[in-house]
C-alpha cells in the first residue's frame, strides 16, 4: 500500500530540465494542495467524486485532503454514513481519480479534529487534574465534608493542607497529606484546603461527522491511540492504497494536562514521587515549585511523543503512508512533535496577508523541519482569512502565502474545498472556517492565475537545502517552570514568552539586517544539527546540563554563541539539583564570561529602537547578513534556499506599494537572474556590482510582488550604468533595452557605451467615449466613464462577471514592431480579464492591473474588461446563513465595492537598440 509520490523523479526532473525551464511548468506534485470538506451524510456519488477532483485538477491543486466533516445544514440526506461500506468505496474511488489525474490524495484519519470519537470510553478520553481550594482556620476539625462536588467520572486525587507564603501562593515545606477529611484536625493558623480532582475534560471531536460524534482521546495513553487506529484507520486502510499521507488537523485538546498513569510515570522517570507536591502545578511555591512544574511538564511531553506522534507515524509507515500533524497547540516539545512528522504542517490563521514573524503557527514548523531534514514544510493556510465568510481575494491569498513561505513554509495547502454534489444549486456547501475555495465562487475561473503562481514557488522554495545564519535558543527549560494549570499550548507560550522578554526584538532585528534565523531546542543541540549555524542566541535562566554541555561543544568547536543577559543559569528540574546546578554554574562560566563581548544586555525597548537588539548588532561584527536591504521586516522579506550550483533568494513586497531598492547579496563569483512566479518568465540582470564578496543589486518590487533573485554559473555581460527601463540584452557591439517615454538614453559596460536617441515615442492614451456596463441578469447600463457597479443601486446584489465594453483607434505610432502596448485599469475590484477584439489578451487578478495586449491590437479595436466580483455581495442579499455560520451580516456591513472605476489607459513600451 505504498503512496505513490515520485520524489526521486522530481529530483530528476530539475536535473534534466534545468532550473529555468522547470520554473516555467513545475511538475503537478508541486502545486498547492487543498482541504476536502466532505459533508458526511449528503447524497455524494461516484460522478460527484469524479467532477470535483476534475475541477481541482483544472484550478491547477495538485492534491487533496479528504476532511469529512459535519452534515450541512439542510442538505438532503441519504448519502453513505461515514466509514460505512458505501463511504469507503467512495474514498477509494476519489484515491483512484485523484491518482489518475497526476493528483496527490491524503486523507484526515478520523473527522473533524482532534482525534476521538464514539469508541472512546470515558477512561481513554482526554482527562485533566484540577484544583479546588478553600482557606481553614484552627484549630478545629474536619467533619468530613467535601466542601465541593464531584462531577460524573471525577475522583478526588488527594487532599492536603498548606500554608500560605504571604504572596498568593503555598509553602511546600508545610503540606499535610490526608487521605479522606474525616475527623482531620486542622492545626491552629491560617490554612489552605487543596484538593485535587482527577477526570474527562468531557471535550467532543469538533465538526465531527454524523456517527463519528464522541470524546477527544487520551492524546498521553498509547492505547487509547490505538483503539482510535483500528476504529478510523484500519476499518479505512484497505480502501486508502495510493494515498500519499495521513493527517491530524489541529491539536485543539483543551484542558487535558492527565492521564492515568502519570503519577507512576512521573516517580519513574523523575525520580520522585509527585503527589506531596500537587500544590506546585497550581500555585506559585517558590524555586522548588517551578523545578517540579518542569518535571511535570517534561513528564506531559515524553508521555505525548512516544504515546501518540511516534506510534502515530509507525503505523502510517508500516502501511506506506506519510505523516502531516499540525502539532502546535501540543504541551509536547514543539520541535520533537513537528519532526516526528514527515512534513511539519503550520498554518496561517486569520487575515496574515502581512509580513508578520509567526513564531506560533510557522516559524517553529519549519525550523523542525531544518533541523530534521524534512525537504516539505506544508501549512493549513488562508483558514478564516477574512471574517465573516466570502470576502477574501485571490490577492490576499497570494498575500498570504508569501507571508508563510518568508517563515520557511514551502507548501501550501488550501483550506479549503468544499464538496457539493453536482445538483446542488450556486454556491454550493461551504464550510464554516475557511476561504471559499470552490466552483460556486465568482472568481474560481481565475484561479489557475493564483495555483500557477504557488505551484512555482513551491518548486523554487524545495530545491536544495535551507541557507539559515542563526539558531535562536528556544528556552523551554524556562517556559515549563511558568507552566501552572490545565490544557498548555507550548508554542503559543514560547510566542507569549519571546514577547514578553522582548526575544520577539531579537527576531524582527535579525530579519530587518538581513540574517535568516531558526528557532532550536535542546534535544537538537544534541544532535549535531547544530553543526550547520554560525551562531546561537540563548536567552535562559535554566537549561538542562546536557544542553549546555552542546553548547559549550558548539562554541569550542568555532561557533559563536551569544548570550542575551548575564546568565544566572540553573538546571531546571528538582531531583539532585544541587549537583546539576553546580554542573551548569561551572559550564556557564566557560562559556559566559563576564567581560565578553558575547555576553550581552537584555533588550529594553523602553530605551532603544526596537529594532536595534544588542545581539543582532553584535552578530554584525562577526558575520555579514545575508541579504540587507531598505525596508526589510517591515513589508520586505526574503527566505535563502541553496542547491549545488545555484543560490536562490525569495525576495516578496507585502506592501501595498511599490519598492525600489538596493539589495545586498551574500554571494560571489555567480551571475544574476530574476525569476517571476506570476508569469514563469526568466530573465537575466545585468546591472550589478560585484565587491569584497558580495553582489549589490537594483529590484523594483511592485506592490505586493514577489520574485526570486537566483545567483548561478550561467555567464552574463555586466552593466554599470545605465538609465533605461529594461536591459534585455547586451552583444558585443550593442545593446537591447526596454523604454517608455522619449529621451537620450545610454548603458555602459565592461568598458563600452551604448547610447540611443528615442524623439517620437507617443504619450499614453486614456480610453474615453461611450461605455456600456453589462450586468449579466440584472440588464446593461450606457456610461460616459467606467463606474463600480456597486455605485448603481440596482447592481448592488450582484455577485459574478460583468463587461465593460468600449471602442479605440490606434496610430499608427502605436502599431510598430518594436513596441507593447499595455493596457493598464486604475481601479479594479477584484479581477479583471482583458477581451480585445474577442480575444481573451490576459488576466489582472491583483494590483498594478495591467495587460499587455500588443498581440490583439489593429488600428480599429473593441475592448471588453470583464471584471469579477466577490461572492459576498449576492450573499449578504441571499438572506442569513444556516446555523452554525456566523452571521454575515455583523457589524451592519455594506455591499463590498465592485467593478471598474477610474481612467482606463493604454501605455506604450518600445524596444531600442544601443551602439557605441
Amino acid at each position: 500500500m505504498k503512496a505513490r509520490f515520485p520524489i526521486l523523479f522530481l529530483v530528476l526532473v530539475t536535473a534534466l530540465l534545468g532550473l529555468n525551464d522547470a520554473f516555467r511548468d513545475p511538475p503537478r506534485a508541486y502545486a498547492p494542495s487543498a482541504f476536502w470538506w466532505w459533508f458526511t451524510g449528503a447524497a455524494y456519488e461516484k460522478g460527484d467524486v469524479e467532477a470535483a477532483i476534475d475541477a481541482m485538477h483544472q484550478a491547477g491543486l495538485g492534491g487533496f485532503r479528504i476532511t469529512p466533516v459535519y452534515t450541512f445544514p439542510g442538505a438532503p440526506s441519504g448519502g453513505p454514513g461515514y466509514l460505512s461500506e458505501d463511504y469507503r468505496e467512495l474514498v477509494a474511488h476519489a484515491i483512484r481519480h485523484g491518482l489518475a489525474r497526476g493528483m496527490a490524495p491524503e486523507s484526515l484519519l478520523g473527522s473533524g479534529w482532534p482525534f476521538g470519537g464514539p469508541y472512546i470510553p470515558q477512561d481513554k478520553g482526554a482527562m485533566q487534574i484540577r484544583h479546588v481550594l478553600r482557606t481553614a482556620d484552627g484549630p478545629g476539625i474536619l467533619d468530613g465534608t467535601l466542601p465541593f462536588h464531584l462531577a460524573p467520572g471525577e475522583n478526588l486525587l488527594a487532599l492536603q493542607l498548606a500554608r500560605p507564603d504571604g504572596d498568593g501562593g503555598v509553602d511546600l515545606s508545610t503540606v499535610i497529606d490526608w487521605d479522606s477529611l474525616t475527623n482531620r484536625e486542622i492545626p491552629p493558623g491560617r490554612w489552605l484546603l487543596i484538593a485535587y480532582v482527577t477526570g474527562p475534560t468531557g471535550m467532543k471531536v469538533k465538526r465531527a461527522a454524523p456517527g463519528a460524534e464522541g470524546l477527544v482521546l487520551d492524546h498521553f495513553r498509547r492505547d487509547a491511540l490505538d483503539l482510535h487506529l483500528r476504529h478510523n484507520g484500519d476499518v479505512q486502510a484497505p480502501s486508502l492504497d495510493g494515498l500519499r499521507a495521513v493527517s491530524m488537523d489541529s491539536w485543539e485538546v483543551f484542558g487535558a494536562n492527565w492521564t492515568p498513569a502519570l503519577p507512576a510515570e512521573f516517580e519513574r522517570r523523575r525520580g520522585y514521587a509527585l503527589r506531596p507536591y500537587l500544590a506546585a502545578l497550581f500555585l506559585p511555591s517558590g524555586e522548588d515549585g517551578a523545578r517540579i512544574r518542569y518535571d511535570f511538564r517534561r513528564t506531559i511531553s515524553e508521555l505525548a511523543l512516544e504515546n501518540f506522534f511516534t506510534p502515530l507515524r509507525d503505523w502510517a509507515h508500516r502501511r506506506g503512508f506519510q505523516t502531516r500533524v499540525e502539532a502546535h497547540g501540543t504541551p509536547a516539545d514543539i520541535i520533537e512533535a513537528y519532526g516526528l512528522n514527515d512534513a511539519p504542517e503550520a498554518e496561517a490563521y486569520g487575515p496574515q496577508d502581512h509580513f508578520a514573524i509567526c513564531v506560533r503557527d510557522r516559524r517553529l514548523a519549519s525550523s523542525a523541519a531544518h533541523l530534521f531534514d524534512r525537504n516539505m514544510v506544508s501549512s493549513e493556510t488562508f483558514t478564516w482569512l477574512r471574517y465573516p465568510m466570502f470576502r477574501e481575494t485571490l490577492a490576499q491569498m497570494k498575500a498570504a502565502a508569501d507571508a508563510s513561505y518568508l517563515d520557511g513554509v514551502n507548501q501550501i495547502n488550501f483550506h479549503g474545498v468544499p464538496f457539493s454534489p453536482r445538483s446542488t444549486a450556486a454556491p454550493g456547501y461551504y464550510f464554516s472556517a475557511s476561504s471559499f475555495v470552490s466552483p460556486g465562487n465568482a472568481w474560481w475561473p481565475y484561479l489557475p492565475q493564483l495555483t500557477s503562481y504557488l505551484r512555482r514557488c513551491n518548486f523554487m522554495l524545495q530545491q536544495g537545502q535551507p541557507s539559515t545564519d542563526v539558531a535562536v535558543y528556544l528556552p523551554i527549560e524556562d517556559i515549563w517552570r511558568e507552566a501552572y494549570g490545565s490544557w498548555y499550548d507550548l508554542a503559543g507560550a514560547i510566542e507569549e514568552h519571546f514577547r514578553r522578554n522582548v526575544t520577539l526584538d531579537l527576531l524582527e532585528s535579525l530579519a530587518a539586517y538581513g540574517y535568516t534565523f531558526d528557532l532550536i531546542n535542546g534535544t537538537r543541540l544534541n544532535s549535531g544539527a547544530a553543526s550547520r549555524y554560525r551562531a546561537i542566541v540563548p536567552d535562559v535562566e535554566s537549561i538542562e546540563p546536557k544542553h549546555l554541555s552542546s553548547l559549550l561543544a558548539f562554541r569550542n568547536a568555532g561557533g559563536l554563541v551569544l548570550a542575551v543577559g548575564q546568565p544566572h543559569v540553573k538546571a531546571p528540574g528538582f531531583e539532585n539539583f544541587k549537583n546539576r546546578d553546580g554542573e551548569v554554574r561551572a559550564m556557564a562560566a566557560e562559556l559566559f564570561r563576564p567581560a565578553d563581548k558575547n555576553v550581552l544586555p537584555r533588550h529594553s525597548t523602553s530605551r532603544l529602537d526596537p529594532r536595534n537588539h544588542p545581539a543582532a548588532m553584535r552578530l554584525r561584527e562577526v558575520l555579514q547578513p545575508d541579504m540587507p536591504a531598505p525596508g526589510l521586516g517591515t513589508g520586505l522579506g526574503f527566505a535563502h534556499r541553496r542547491t549545488a550550483d545555484e543560490e536562490i533568494y525569495f525576495v516578496a513586497n507585502l506592501q501595498d506599494r511599490p519598492l525600489s531598492f538596493t539589495a545586498s547579496f551574500r554571494v560571489s563569483g555567480r551571475f544574476p537572474r530574476l525569476f517571476r512566479p506570476e508569469t514563469g518568465n526568466v530573465e537575466p540582470l545585468f546591472a550589478y556590482n560585484e565587491c569584497e564578496g558580495r553582489i549589490d543589486l537594483a529590484l523594483v518590487l511592485k506592490a505586493r510582488e514577489s520574485a526570486f533573485v537566483v545567483f548561478g554559473p550561467q555567464t552574463t555581460s555586466r552593466c554599470e550604468s545605465h538609465n533605461v527601463d529594461r536591459i534585455l540584452s547586451i552583444a558585443g557591439d550593442h545593446a537591447t533595452a526596454e523604454v517608455s517615454a522619449n529621451g537620450c538614453y545610454f548603458l555602459h559596460s565592461e568598458g563600452k557605451r551604448f547610447s540611443a536617441q528615442v524623439d517620437d515615442f507617443p504619450g499614453s492614451l486614456v480610453l474615453g467615449g461611450a461605455w456600456q456596463l453589462l450586468v449579466p441578469g440584472h440588464g446593461a447600463r450606457e456610461l460616459d466613464m467606467p463606474v463600480l457597479w456597486t455605485d448603481l443601486p440596482a447592481f448592488t446584489s450582484f455577485s459574478g462577471t460583468a463587461s465593460y465594453t468600449t471602442g479605440f483607434a490606434l496610430p499608427t505610432c502605436w502599431l510598430r514592431p518594436d513596441q507593447r502596448v499595455l493596457l493598464e485599469c486604475a481601479n479594479v475590484r477584484e479581477i479583471v480579464e482583458v477581451v480585445v477584439n474577442g480575444k481573451s489578451a490576459g488576466i489582472a487578478w491583483k494590483p498594478p492591473f495591467t495587460v499587455d495586449i500588443t498581440a490583439f491590437v489593429h488600428a480599429q479595436n473593441t475592448v471588453e474588461l470583464r471584471v469579477t466580483n466577490l461572492l459576498f455581495n449576492r450573499m449578504l442579499h441571499a438572506g442569513p446563513l444556516p446555523a452554525p455560520y456566523v452571521p454575515l451580516s455583523i457589524g451592519n456591513p455594506k455591499p463590498i465595492p465592485s467593478g471598474l472605476s477610474g481612467a482606463v489607459r493604454l501605455r506604450p513600451v518600445r524596444t531600442i537598440r544601443l551602439v557605441q
